[in-house]
């Protein structure tokens, strides 16, 4: 989207918008190792306002608008040095002030260049970006924030809007632009990129619902200490709802303990998970640039179109490999999480078992105490919100192993 001064109208801004390019439109560039352009598109010389002879040779961040907050290209960087592409919202110059949004994808190059493609955002992460960056750079500018300490406050701000860190925050954003625009265009959203977004969602629901099982359990641990100080005070010693309270929370500290190992050992499928749905939006995006090459730039001689399709399509073929390497740990994990929620349910039936029959001693008892039914209320309550999460954790599982199956063999 372009953005204008604001002494112009709103119709004048939404003409200026369009001057940037069109959503069906790709800004392609390509810089040497340096940062110095050595190839682009007619649509990167239009948002630009540029001519080839401009254009060649220049440094490619030349281009960025000085409110642009320093904590992105320090993100940026981060995963550029690693040989990893990033994909950042970038508000970009243009001749005359004409201000251009875009989310542009950065992808390393095997003689330590990077190629360059931009696409007209609209998703509500672009949305969200516009809000973020203010305050970022109005740390940087007012208080003397590094560049390093402004990237841990982007991430901290990402976390509070439910990001887990930025390379998921590139991701999900992608593939929501990606998304929109084939909405906006009336195209097919790409049925790779939908299906990995599935799974990358029901991924998501399965993390959320094993913490929410665990915050639940970790507020049960206390109630088989109150049953068991209730009962034995009515009980007049070790009676069997006494008993019966002490093998609760002996199965819940065993069902505490198995939840919290798995949440543990999660941690690389869920930056796998991250990467291959990345990888799949840059795939979709760096093919799509390929066709926009073959289909446009006359008149650019100074460009060699040719090559420059060559090399979109081996950076597509790597992040196509990347893909399916992350299916294929996904569908791994997806084997792990299907065995590991079958325990869960074994443990959680027994420890259902348990609870009734600590009502059934309950209301065995002569001696009714307004406390102890409270408490075993509140057990019973518990047991609902497990079982509507365990059921929700097996569907989000099931969608993945059938998902996960489907993309594998679509890669074959």
């Amino acid at each position: 989207m372009n953005m204008i001064s604001p002494h112009q109208s709103t119709g004048q801004r939404e003409n200026r918008r369009e001057e940037c390019f069109g959503s069906a439109e790709l800004a392609f560039s390509r810089a040497d190792g340096r940062g110095v352009l050595q190839a682009f598109n007619d649509v990167f010389l239009k948002a630009a306002d540029l001519t080839p002879a401009e254009a060649m040779g220049m440094p490619y961040d030349s281009q960025c608008h000085d409110e642009m907050p320093k904590a992105i290209f320090q993100t940026m960087w981060k995963r550029l040095d690693k040989g990893l592409p990033a994909g950042v919202y970038l508000k970009n110059r243009a001749k005359g002030d004409v201000n251009c949004w875009v989310f542009a994808i950065i992808v390393p190059t095997p003689d330590a260049g990077f190629v360059s493609v931009h696409l007209r955002p609209s998703s509500e992460h672009y949305e969200l970006i516009q809000d973020l960056y203010p305050l970022l750079r109005k740390g940087e500018q007012e208080n003397g924030v590094s560049a390093e300490q402004s990237a841990a406050h982007l991430t901290q701000l990402l976390n509070e809007h439910g990001y887990s860190d930025y390379n998921q925050f590139e991701a999900r954003a992608l593939a929501a632009e990606l998304s929109d625009r084939a909405e906006k265009l009336t195209r097919v959203v790409n049925p790779r990129l939908s299906l990995m977004l599935t799974l990358f969602n029901a991924a998501r629901i399965v993390r959320e619902e094993r913490q929410s099982v665990m915050g639940v359990l970790d507020t049960l641990r206390l109630l088989p200490t109150n049953m068991r100080l209730i009962s034995h005070r009515i009980e007049y010693g070790h009676g069997p709802l006494s008993t019966l309270s002490e093998r609760y929370g002996a199965m819940a500290d065993v069902l505490l303990m198995q939840l919290s190992n798995l949440i543990g050992s999660d941690s690389n499928s869920e930056a796998a998970e991250t990467e291959a749905l990345f990888a799949c939006g840059i795939e979709v995006l760096l093919r799509e640039a390929v066709e926009a090459l073959a289909d446009r730039n006359r008149g650019l001689e100074s460009v060699d179109l040719v090559a420059e399709q060559t090399r979109l399509s081996a950076l597509a073929d790597v992040a196509a490999h990347t893909s399916r390497e992350g299916m294929v740990l996904t569908g791994r994990s997806a084997a792990r999480l299907a065995r590991e929620l079958e325990m869960l349910q074994r443990s959680t039936q027994a420890l259902d078992s348990i609870r009734v029959m600590s009502r059934v001693e309950f209301g065995q008892m002569v001696t009714r105490s307004r406390d102890l039914a409270h408490v075993i209320q509140c057990v019973e309550e518990s047991h609902k919100e497990i079982r509507a999460h365990l059921a929700r954790l097996s569907e989000a599982v099931l969608q993945i192993e059938e998902v996960g199956g489907l993309l594998l063999r679509q890669a074959g």
